[in-house]
């Protein structure tokens, strides 16, 4: 499996994600032995894509969240005002050209789509998107997000269905296991039936926090990834407790350790 980890490479207000000096801990991810990180960005036009590449130092980065231009700037596909919408897609384009820029296969669509509204808002600004996106060969992948924090798309049937209704063949799925851990009635088979369209997935146990810190049995989760030949990436989204740099080393321990028993048991 590829492991990532979640990095904000901009101040943030979201707390389930390493944040701090990036730089560092782009680095020390490196050191730690990840294959790639992924990194939140707020506004990508405040970005130095050159000196993001020179941070790198050929790391790849394996997605870009967006939902931090929810939770700082207000911008969402479903919020009331037409400019505010206007205003969502194009900081979402902007994540796009951003990610071509450093070779990133793929932007998330987390709460940038809002907390509430309509749904018609929501697909017809992911389908503009897509079109922007399939322009600078990068895909979208929407992440289905518990009920405590959206009403919109809380589900992978939903978020499937949301992919059906867009029809972009550049949209897919992240599955976050901790949001899975609230919505699913059946994770393993919301796992399997999405199969074909899930291209990134966030680990994260019960409590938010390292895999192995609460009552997920990520052993079973990676055996069925396994099973299902899942070829993307697998990436620690967490809340970096004790401090940043401990919870990106747990989490990696605790990936390794559940692809290896995963597969001994195959």
């Amino acid at each position: 499996m590829k492991l990532s980890i979640a990095i904000s490479w901009q101040e943030t207000k979201f707390g389930a994600i390493a944040k701090g000096d990036a730089p560092a801990l782009i680095d020390h991810a490196k050191s730690l032995g990840y294959d790639a990180v992924e990194l939140a960005v707020c506004n990508p036009d405040a970005v130095d894509a050159e000196s993001l590449l020179r941070c790198l130092n050929g790391m790849p980065v394996s997605a870009m969240g967006t939902g931090q231009a929810f939770l700082t700037d207000g911008l969402s596909f479903t919020d009331g005002s037409a400019s505010v919408r206007r205003s969502a897609m194009e900081r979402l384009a902007s994540h796009c050209r951003l990610a071509s820029r450093i070779g990133c296969p793929l932007v998330i669509v987390g709460l940038i789509r809002g907390r509430s509204g309509k749904q018609r808002n929501l697909v017809e600004c992911l389908r503009r998107v897509c079109i922007l996106a399939e322009e600078v060969g990068v895909r979208l992948v929407i992440e289905p997000i518990n009920r405590y924090e959206t009403e919109l798309v809380n589900t992978a049937e939903s978020a499937m269905e949301l992919i059906d209704q867009v029809g972009a063949a550049n949209l897919g799925l992240l599955l976050d296991t901790f949001h899975m851990n609230i919505e699913e009635s059946n994770p393993a088979a919301s796992l399997i039936k999405c199969k074909e369209r899930l291209w990134h997935v966030h680990f994260a146990d019960s409590n938010r926090l390292s895999p192995g810190a609460g009552h997920i049995d990520f052993a079973q989760v990676a055996g069925i990834l396994q099973a299902l030949k899942y070829g993307g990436y697998i990436s620690a989204e967490i809340v970096p407790k004790p401090d940043a740099q401990s919870a990106m080393e747990n989490a990696l321990h605790n990936m390794r350790r559940s692809a290896g028993t995963a597969a001994s048991t195959l």
